[in-house]
């Protein structure tokens, strides 16, 4: 399996009009082009930045990435090996989720 690839760390934590946004990124492996997913045992992936509690009046932005697996359709379809972990929002802590997602999918069979 080739490495799980991310969109650039700008394009998670950039600006619009002056104010700070944060994007969602989401993504599968598995599915296929012709027939899509409902056939098919697909690992799947989302990638955001959260603001994190440190104490009562302090925060910290980080990543946050979650995977987990959807059964073909005919095996009931339903979401199985959650994994959710949390990373520094910075450009090293997103080359390690990429890293950890593509760990993740290797150990549930992709």
């Amino acid at each position: 399996m080739e490495r799980i690839k991310l969109p650039l760390y700008n394009w998670f934590v950039c600006t619009q009009e002056g104010k700070p946004v944060s994007n969602f990124y989401t993504g599968s492996y598995g599915t296929d082009g012709d027939e899509g997913c409902l056939c098919r045992r697909t690992f799947n992936y989302r990638v955001f930045t959260e603001k994190k509690n440190i104490t009562e009046k302090e925060t910290v932005e980080i990543f946050v990435a979650e995977s987990y697996v959807i059964e073909a359709f005919e095996d009931g379809g339903g979401k199985t090996n959650f994994e959710h972990e949390e990373f520094e929002r910075t450009e090293e802590g997103l080359s390690a989720i990429a890293d950890w997602l593509t760990k993740n999918a290797i150990n549930q069979g992709f």
